[in-house]
C-alpha cells in the first residue's frame, strides 16, 4: 500500500526511481561480461596404458589399481575413473579449478614414470594426454535408417558432410 500511495502522490520521484534503475541496468549489462562459448578450464589428464593380449581382470589389478594409486597422492584431485578393457586401461585423473593444467600433468607423468617399473614388463609405456575441453566437439551426428551401414556412410560422407562445412561458424566437420 505504501508503494501505491507514493506513486500517486509524488509521480515525479517514482519516475525518477524508475529511471535510475533503467540507467543502472543499462551500465551493468554493458559491463557484464558474457561470451557464447566461454573458456572453461577443467583440469583434467588421461594415461592409456596398453597391455596386448590381457584380460580386462589383470588389466585391472596389475595395471589400473597400480596407476590409480599412484596418482590418488597428488593434491587438488577431483575425483578419478578409469575403465579396463581387453588390452587396454585408461585413468582419468580430474582436477579441481585451482589446479594449473600443465603442472598437475608434469605431477602425473613424473608419477607414471615412478610406477612404470612396478607393471608387467610386457605393458607398453603409459601415454599421458592433457584433455582440453575446448577442443570436445559441440555436435555429435549419428544416422540411423533402413539403409545398409555402406550407403549411410556414403549419405553422410557425400551429401551430410558437404553440407555442414558449408554453414558459417563451422570449424571442423
Amino acid at each position: 500500500m505504501g508503494l501505491t500511495r507514493l506513486a500517486l502522490v509524488r509521480p515525479v520521484f517514482m519516475l525518477m526511481v524508475i529511471l535510475a534503475m533503467v540507467v543502472l541496468g543499462l551500465v551493468s549489462s554493458t559491463r557484464l561480461n558474457a561470451e557464447l562459448f566461454p573458456r572453461v578450464v577443467s583440469p583434467a589428464v588421461t594415461v592409456i596404458t596398453s597391455y596386448p593380449g590381457a584380460a580386462p581382470d589383470d588389466i585391472e589389478r596389475l595395471v589400473t589399481k597400480p596407476l590409480e594409486d599412484a596418482v590418488a597422492g597428488l593434491a587438488n584431485i577431483d575425483y578419478i575413473s578409469s575403465s579396463s578393457a581387453e588390452g587396454r586401461s585408461i585413468v582419468q585423473v580430474v582436477f579441481t579449478d585451482q589446479a594449473n593444467q600443465d603442472i598437475v600433468a608434469v605431477d602425473v607423468e613424473r608419477r607414471v614414470s615412478a610406477v612404470r617399473a612396478q607393471l608387467p614388463p610386457e605393458v607398453e609405456a603409459p601415454t599421458v594426454l592433457k584433455i582440453d575441453p575446448a577442443q570436445q566437439p559441440v555436435l555429435w551426428l549419428g544416422l540411423s535408417g533402413p539403409l545398409p551401414p555402406t550407403d549411410l556412410y556414403r549419405l553422410a560422407k557425400d551429401k551430410i558432410k558437404p553440407r555442414l562445412e558449408t554453414v558459417s561458424g563451422v570449424g571442423a566437420v
